[in-house]
Formats: C-alpha cells, structure tokens, sequence
C-alpha cells in the first residue's frame, strides 16, 4: 500500500465511510472519529486538535501499540499466573 499516492490509497476497497465522511479502516479493532478543532506546524510535522464524537471498539482480537521504535502486541486479557 506504501508503494501507491495518497489518493489512490483511499481508493482501495478496505475502507468505511465513517462519520462526517472521514474514511474509516475496515476491521479496524478500534476507530476514533471528531472534528478538528484546531492545526499548528510544530517542526516539520502538522499537529491536529481533535474532539472526539466517536469511539468503535471492536471485543476481539489483541491491541497493537508502537513503542520504542518497534511494534508490540498487547493482549485484552492478561493470561499470568
């Protein structure tokens, strides 16, 4: 998907049509949706304020967080002694 523009990116059939028309990763284990209510440059990057109108969360599959420079899984359950 990297390989491909921004616009042919949102063209591909593995998106919804959330609210207020953003488009919305199909089988996404958890969205959020708002409105931006503010943008500021910070560096090199662009910085938006959203209010959250939205939140879907799906009750299976384990969460994915990016930390470290690196990608970990995080279980819903913890299954420890």
């Amino acid at each position: 998907m990297t390989g491909l523009s921004m616009e042919d990116r949102f063209k591909l059939p593995v998106w919804d049509q959330g609210e207020n028309d953003v488009p919305v990763l199909h089988g996404a284990l958890a969205s959020l949706q708002g409105k931006i209510v503010e943008a500021k440059e910070v560096g090199s990057h662009s910085v938006m304020f959203v209010e959250t109108t939205q939140i879907c969360v799906r009750a299976d599959g384990d969460s994915l967080i990016y930390f470290d420079r690196d990608f970990h899984r995080v279980p819903r359950a913890w299954k420890g002694q």
